[in-house]
């Protein structure tokens, strides 16, 4: 009975941790949709303005590509030149005049005319009694005559503004007028408006036009609105009106809120008002396209997503149910079976784990004394190495300088600088390698000094100018104060700046810049940093480069002489550390590297000083 009880306790408590876990996860779910909403609706808002933006820039482009086709067809026609030559305005007229009722129809062309060289009109098809008069259009003193059609965005003086290509006309190579076609911009906004359910308002500054002018332009295309209606703006164009100008609409532009994004109820709808500024070819920004969408246009996708997460949790809880109700049973029996195993098996493993930590102990012991007898053995090793090196290098550096003057052939010169630049590489390797040795053994003391950072900079940079120099690379220092004075281990600090020096210098392409520079950080400590502009480190190489014989994947500028052991970044890290300090390391690949590390002034010993 009391085995009955208990098992009816466990169902009881999985059903409610389930029911539980369910619970939270959806609510966690819903506090994530209900905080990134703002979010994703501006996200919503910076897609619909992107895409109105390209959608207006890419109709303007495929018009003006269509109008430079229309012009190019209509000014191969041979009777062109010799009528536009005598300023035969009645035959241009008559000749051209089925073309544009057709382009009026078809393309929504509203301006076609024909001007000569001075850019006086010839004929206005769209207002035959008018020609004569000089335009001077922007479009045509800009244009080159390399018989090329040039496009823009222009404002006539009534506020209209019109898509406008000019191509110029020649007759035997001799420049002879223009023709132009053209129209109102608003025949690309109804398809835009069209497109997100929009309104779209054309919007002018009032500065930009005299109140006559546009009046005249209101009663000719019907724009909404009076003068006076909104403060610094008035409508000249646009789409899909809905009559918003009599609602608030009017109050937000009079409040200033034409300034960005906002919201406006309209006929019991939400509505997203945004702007984008409207630039013309001649002047510049003369105003704003005033978009309004319904709002959910833009909270649409998000609103689909929220419903298909709500029907996948539905789904996903029910199988869930049904697949405990299917499984307690089996599962219940299963449960208490491996109880009494895992018992027994927890009962083995805690004598096992016993054991092996006592092993545990036995193999750190051996790997201590192994990485002991390793130390002691390349400790050994590097002294019986560096003996004959210097010999070597010695020996090899008085026939390479001829020091006894019996003269050297160019061939065996060669041979003996070689020699020489091979014993000096590896005897800075077998150098690098004692160091480490000793670090790990903890054979290696600071003799601790009173240094002078100023001098001991000077001479870094002394020794490192030959090398920098061959390569072609600048070793440059920022001001740093006179007076820095710390306590340090002279010939231990030095080693720390050369090794970053040298890794700077060998990595810089020529011709190349090198930095370095010391400054006091408050009162008791100070900062040196070494940066370059060469050829960086890959993120993912950086770990790797600051182990002990670690070295990037690859370095497409390294040449094999320069080849190193993987110790010299390492060495600074143990050198730093023994110092009170600690490296940090910045690099970027193509971009260069920044290496810097601070030091107590007055050198307290760091409590670890084990270095592995």
């Amino acid at each position: 009975m009391a085995h009955q009880k208990k098992l009816t306790e466990f169902r009881a408590k999985v059903f409610l941790a389930f029911i539980g876990a369910y619970l939270v996860s959806w609510s966690i779910i819903l506090a994530a949709i209900y905080l990134s909403f703002d979010k994703q609706q501006t996200v919503r808002h910076t897609e619909i303005r992107s895409e109105f933006t390209r959608q207006f820039d890419q109709l303007i482009l495929s018009r003006s590509k269509t109008f430079a086709a229309l012009l190019g067809v209509m000014a191969a026609r041979p009777e062109l030149e010799d009528h536009l030559t005598q300023n035969d305005n009645n035959y241009l007229y008559r000749l051209f005049e089925r073309n544009f009722k057709r382009l009026s129809s078809v393309a929504k062309i509203s301006r076609f005319n024909i001007s000569d060289v001075e850019q006086r009109n010839i004929v206005r098809f769209q207002s035959p009694n008018r020609y004569g008069d000089h335009t001077a259009r922007y479009l045509g003193l800009t244009m080159n005559e390399n018989r090329a059609e040039k496009s823009g965005i222009y404002m006539e003086p009534n506020g209209a503004v019109v898509h406008r290509v000019m191509k110029p006309l020649f007759h035997n190579d001799q420049h002879t007028g223009y023709m132009e076609i053209g129209s109102e911009i608003y025949i690309i906004l109804d398809f835009i408006a069209e497109q997100f359910n929009a309104s779209v308002y054309i919007m002018i500054e009032k500065n930009q036009l005299k109140q006559e002018d546009w009046e005249k332009g209101k009663a000719k295309f019907d724009w909404p609105g009076e003068w006076n209606n909104i403060e610094d703006f008035v409508i000249a164009g646009g789409s899909n009106y809905r009559d918003m100008l009599d609602g608030q609409l009017k109050e937000h532009f009079m409040h200033g809120s034409v300034g960005g994004l906002g919201e406006i109820e309209f006929n019991g709808e939400i509505f997203i008002h945004d702007i984008i500024p409207l630039q013309v070819s001649d002047l510049g920004r003369v105003g704003t396209i005033f978009i309004a969408y319904p709002q959910r246009v833009a909270v649409g996708v998000f609103m689909e997503y929220m419903k298909k997460a709500s029907l996948a949790s539905a789904i996903a809880f029910s199988i869930g149910l049904l697949i405990c109700y299917l499984l307690f049973r089996p599962i219940a029996a299963s449960i208490e079976a491996r109880q009494a195993d895992l018992e027994n098996q927890i009962t083995d493993q805690t004598t096992d784990l016993v054991a092996a930590k006592e092993r545990a102990v036995i193999e750190r012991n051996r790997a201590v004394l192994a990485n002991k007898t390793k130390s002691d053995f390349l400790s050994n090793m590097s002294h019986e190495l560096r003996t004959p090196l210097n010999s070597i290098i010695g020996f090899s550096s008085i026939i390479k300088n001829d020091e006894f003057g019996d003269g050297v052939s160019e061939r065996y010169a060669s041979y003996v600088d070689d020699i020489h630049r091979s014993g000096s590489h590896l005897l800075s390797i077998i150098n690098d390698i004692l160091d480490v040795s000793r670090i790990e053994a903890g054979e290696l003391d600071l003799k601790i000094q009173r240094v002078n950072v100023n001098t001991l900079l000077a001479e870094c940079q002394r020794m490192i100018n030959v090398r920098a120099t061959v390569r072609q690379v600048a070793i440059l220092h920022d001001q740093y104060d006179e007076s820095l004075v710390m306590d340090a281990d002279p010939t231990r600090l030095k080693q720390i700046i050369l090794n970053l020096l040298a890794n700077a210098v060998k990595f810089t392409s020529a011709p190349g810049i090198v930095r370095f520079s010391a400054k006091r950080i408050g009162v008791s400590k100070i900062k040196f940093e070494v940066s370059d502009e060469g050829i960086g480190i890959a993120k993912d190489d950086i770990p790797n480069i600051l182990r002990r014989f670690g070295q990037a994947a690859g370095n497409i500028l390294k040449k094999p002489q320069e080849e190193g052991t993987g110790l010299g970044l390492t060495l600074v890290q143990d050198l730093v550390k023994m110092h009170g300090g600690k490296v940090d390391f910045k690099s970027k690949l193509g971009e260069g590297t920044r290496v810097s590390f601070i030091l107590p002034v007055a050198h307290e010993p760091p409590e670890d000083t084990h270095m592995i």
